[in-house]
């Protein structure tokens, strides 16, 4: 028994249902996809700045072994360490003291407070 007081939806009613049923999960699934390129992207940048960061840091450190090994061949002896590989120090912790403060806190690093721990506990022993 139909109800004869019921209207029968159109034809450009249905027409706009049935698009409506494509579209929406084509949204969706195009807006996920935007949602992961940027999250791809972001990563990216910060995969970049980090070997940028890590770069100056392996600098910096090398400076110090290639110090210390100078100084612990020079124990015992009358050769002294070449003061310019002091101030060569000091020109890379204050070339990696800009990159930190640059990208440190992008990267959410706290290296800079990691080296001046270092200074106070002398480990930074020939300054």
């Amino acid at each position: 028994m139909s109800n004869p007081k019921r209207k029968q939806p159109t034809e450009q009613a249905r027409l706009i249902s049935l698009a409506l049923l494509f579209i929406l999960p084509f949204t969706l699934v195009v807006y996920q996809l935007i949602s992961e390129i940027n999250v791809q992207i972001d990563f990216a940048s910060r995969e970049r700045l980090g070997i940028e960061y890590n770069y100056k840091l392996r600098e910096l450190l090398q400076s110090v072994i290639e110090l210390v090994d100078l100084s612990n061949s020079s124990v015992g002896t009358q050769n002294y360490v070449n003061p310019s590989k002091f101030s060569d120090l000091e020109a890379k912790l204050a070339e990696f003291e800009k990159t930190d403060q640059k990208i440190g806190k992008i990267l959410k690093t706290n290296n800079l407070a990691n080296l001046q721990r270092l200074k106070e506990k002398d480990l930074f022993f020939f300054y």
